[in-house]
């Protein structure tokens, strides 16, 4: 690889250890390294600025498919063409904050350390992203080298991760996975589409410090698994079963929305587990 590559001002790299910094911090129930590696995230590749337009065309070049060797070429045409209309001196000014922000926001001495499985096509592509801005400047043969792996990279099958179809960010999509990752280990089974939603907005709760609409699934929820349990209760003939039955109404009741953690949630889960039973039964 170019000596000339730098691994900081790589727009694909980048991001993907701020992933990972926002991964390790849901791992390690570290509120905030999620919250501010987050809202770099936001700030830093937001729409309209030259490094979000970089991001995107890094991101095509690095997740396409191609259907032909035709098609391989007309996507490295059409990425030369608006590489080359980029605002370089915008660019380089972003990339520097960016940097600042991870320097002085981040408590993670291991953050540029961290090793990206890619780390070599994501090299070249920002390298051939780089020359295409600057052919002038630029090593020819070099560039012709990169454009063909490049090519033969954007040929390969990828195999992308199934996120639920989230349409919000790559960053709360990562972490929303993990979280869920995570407590399906804690909750011993795999979620239901309820149980899912209920991660997703505890997680994005993390990321956004918004918890509102968390509380209104919660207590929608809770509601309703009250009123089958009422249901139920009318049903049972046995005292021991209805005693047993109304003690954890009472605890579901009592469940406090003030301050939702791990626990709690895990507690909802189960919650909207019995009330899919319930209404099975």
């Amino acid at each position: 690889m170019a000596k000339s590559h730098n691994k900081k001002r790589n727009v694909g790299i980048v991001y993907e250890l701020l992933l990972r910094h926002i991964a390790h911090g849901v791992a390690t129930n570290n509120i905030e390294q999620i919250r501010e590696g987050s809202q770099i995230i936001r700030e830093h590749f937001k729409s309209g600025s030259e490094l979000y337009r970089e991001f995107r065309l890094f991101g095509a070049l690095v997740k396409t498919t191609a259907s032909s060797d035709r098609v391989a070429q007309t996507i490295l045409a059409e990425a030369r063409n608006l590489a080359r209309e980029t605002n370089d001196k915008s660019l380089t000014r972003e990339k520097s904050l960016l940097i600042r922000s991870i320097n002085h926001r981040l408590n993670d001495s291991q953050f540029f350390r961290r090793r990206i499985p890619e780390y070599r096509m994501y090299a070249t592509i920002q390298t051939l992203l780089n020359d295409w801005r600057d052919p002038a400047g630029s090593d020819l043969s070099r560039m012709a080298e990169y454009e063909d792996n490049v090519r033969t990279w954007l040929l390969e099958e990828k195999h992308e991760i199934d996120l639920d179809d989230l349409t919000k960010t790559d960053s709360d999509a990562l972490v929303v996975k993990i979280m869920t990752e995570k407590l399906n280990t804690k909750f011993g089974k795999a979620l239901n589409s309820e149980q899912r939603e209920i991660v997703r907005l505890y997680t994005l709760a993390l990321v956004d410090d918004n918890q509102k609409k968390l509380v209104t699934l919660l207590e929608s929820i809770r509601q309703k698994t009250l009123v089958e349990m009422g249901e139920y209760l009318d049903t049972l003939d046995n005292q021991i079963l209805n005693e047993k039955a109304m003690r954890v109404r009472k605890d579901i009741s009592e469940v406090t929305l003030d301050e939702i953690d791990d626990k709690i949630i895990t507690q909802f889960l189960t919650i909207s587990q019995l009330k899919s039973e319930l209404l099975e039964e």
